[in-house]
């Protein structure tokens, strides 16, 4: 959102490849919301970038204390107000409200819960969705307060139905993630890149500095080269070595490689929350479509 102007660029001449082509062009965005003011808002809509992803990880003085900005200042106020002037908005679009939890701030979440509400219950367009702090492999890993997998895996589910409760809305990742290679991640997928701005190619966004993260360069001439070794490595990384993946009820969704980054790092196996917690998932699933119905049931 500092530089809108790359983005229309970028977008209108993909837009005008895929006409060309006669496929059909979408975008997402993760933004942390504080330059999405309402202008530019429905620039992007009109760009087709249609589904974002803001970040509010508590109330005030929490999400400030987590997320200011660079040099110092306050930003949740400014966010939500962006987010309100949004629902004015009468268009389709998906924003996703990621909500980020640690042991430092797990009780706040909760507590945020029905403010989440009362800003958003009244507009589905906008779904909340809750995610733990994980460590990438930077520096400060050891000094994250992250929880323990037995926490993470009955926060997420507790905080979605405690959400549904409230009357709001859950992510549509969650049950897109049970679709059919919807768990891959982007960076096992062999036609999914990164682009540096520096024309500078990648595979994985968490391992930049990774040297096996850096698979070639496109130029400014337009020609493109790429390490098709490295490539490999994040595309078969997954089931087709791994018995135990290949006997998975999962499969089908992720194929072994819902993270090839941990796979290689640790040498385990890459499950996500929604295979570890299927029961979980599938009643998070039916509560949201059970809440659904009965809105609709009270509008008719």
């Amino acid at each position: 959102m500092l530089v809108p102007h790359v983005i229309e660029r970028l977008s209108r001449s993909f837009m005008a490849a895929c006409e060309v082509s006669g496929a059909r062009y979408g975008a997402e965005m993760s933004t942390n919301g504080y330059y999405l003011t309402r202008d530019r808002f429905e620039q992007m809509l009109d760009l087709h970038v249609e589904r974002f992803m803001v970040t509010l990880d508590g109330e005030g003085e929490t999400h400030n204390a987590r997320r200011g900005l660079n040099g110092g200042g306050d930003t949740y106020q400014t966010i939500v107000n962006n987010l309100m002037s949004l629902k004015k908005v009468d268009r389709p679009f998906e924003i996703n409200l990621r909500v980020n939890f640690d042991n430092s701030n797990l009780e706040e979440v909760s507590r945020f819960i029905p403010v989440l509400r009362d800003l958003f219950g009244d507009d589905p367009r906008f779904k909340v969705y809750f995610r733990p702090v994980g460590c990438m492999g930077g520096e400060n890993d050891l000094n994250l307060p992250v929880c323990d997998e037995r926490t993470k895996d009955r926060s997420i589910w507790a905080f979605n139905e405690q959400a549904i409760a409230e009357g709001l809305t859950v992510s549509s990742f969650i049950s897109d993630i049970l679709l059919p290679t919807g768990a891959v991640c982007y960076a096992a997928k062999p036609n999914s890149l990164i682009v540096g701005s520096d024309g500078m190619l990648y595979k994985c966004s968490v391992a930049l500095e990774q040297d096996n993260n850096r698979l070639g360069q496109i130029y400014e001439d337009g020609t493109l080269d790429l390490d098709y070794d490295k490539l490999a490595l994040w595309t078969t990384s997954g089931e087709e070595t791994d018995e135990k993946c290949q006997a998975c009820f999962f499969r089908p969704a992720c194929q072994g490689n819902h993270c090839p980054l941990y796979r290689m790092r640790t040498g385990n196996r890459p499950c996500s929350y929604e295979k570890r917690q299927i029961k979980k998932t599938l009643r998070t699933i039916w509560l949201q479509a059970q809440r659904e119905a009965m809105a609709s049931a009270s509008e008719v």
